[in-house]
């Protein structure tokens, strides 16, 4: 199967990709790509979440990079990190549901690649909140990839560096072949249309943030707003009390926190 990334138009790059031409990535690496996962270490009775826990980690040590993770983006505003190349960079992508922002969730709305060669420099002004999470991880870099079938966008690969950098014309193939082979695992694995029909292992990323969503309805009720708005205001809360979203969620549920009406 071989699926084609139509939304990654060469024209639309956040920082200019040098030397890039517009050929997509040929038979060559592919075959060389899947050489280099056959050879990752594979799980006992592997699931596809596993298969994706390898691909990352084979796209980090195959690029050099800090971390690589696989998102799945089910609705706007949702957000659940599916395989990541290590523990460290899973709860760095989750940290971007918290804040509401990220890279991740900018190629979700745009249906673009994001990539920013250079986060100290650009990253503040464009997302404030994400910024200095991603400075306190150390990450200096990300490249960021839609995982799409046609027009429709349902996850992304995001790709961490741990100092200011660019790709070449030949990691950009590398990292485009990465997020194409993420796509067909996905796809080969589901039943119906992407992000629907997935197995368990990804019914369970999508609810991870349940809790969340149970204490967003909750606030709603609370505030008289609307869902999104009443995200947003959770967000903003935790944000200025200096708390995980995950924990105020959990403070709304049980009762102990309830969101002032003045935001």
């Amino acid at each position: 199967m071989t699926v084609l990334l139509v939304g990654a138009r060469l024209d639309s790059w956040s920082d200019p990709i040098p030397g890039h031409d517009t050929h997509p990535p040929d038979d060559r690496e592919r075959v060389r790509l899947q050489a280099l996962l056959m050879r990752q270490p594979a799980a006992p009775d592997e699931g596809i979440a596993d298969a994706l826990d390898r691909l990352c980690r084979c796209a980090a040590q195959e690029l050099g990079l800090a971390g690589a993770a696989v998102t799945l983006v089910p609705t706007s505003g949702a957000h659940a990190v599916s395989a990541a190349s290590n523990p460290a960079t899973r709860q760095h992508e989750d940290e971007q549901f918290g804040v509401g922002e990220g890279p991740t969730q900018d190629v979700f709305s745009s249906h673009l690649p994001v990539l920013v060669y250079d986060l100290e420099r650009t990253g503040a002004g464009r997302w404030p909140g994400y910024a200095p999470a991603a400075s306190a991880a150390g990450v200096r870099a990300v490249f960021a990839l839609p995982l799409q079938v046609g027009a429709v966008t349902f996850g992304v690969l995001t790709l961490y560096g741990p100092d200011p950098r660019s790709f070449d014309r030949t990691e950009m193939r590398t990292a485009l072949m990465f997020a194409e082979l993420a796509t067909e695992l996905l796809m080969d694995n589901s039943t119906a249309e992407p992000a629907v029909g997935l197995d368990p292992d990804h019914h369970a990323a999508m609810a991870v943030h349940g809790h969340i969503y149970q204490a967003q309805g909750m606030t709603m009720v609370d505030l008289g707003v609307t869902l999104p708005e009443a995200l947003a205001r959770m967000r903003a809360h935790a944000y200025a009390t200096d708390q995980d979203l995950a924990d105020l969620a959990t403070e709304i549920i049980a009762g102990r926190t309830i969101l002032p009406t003045d935001q």
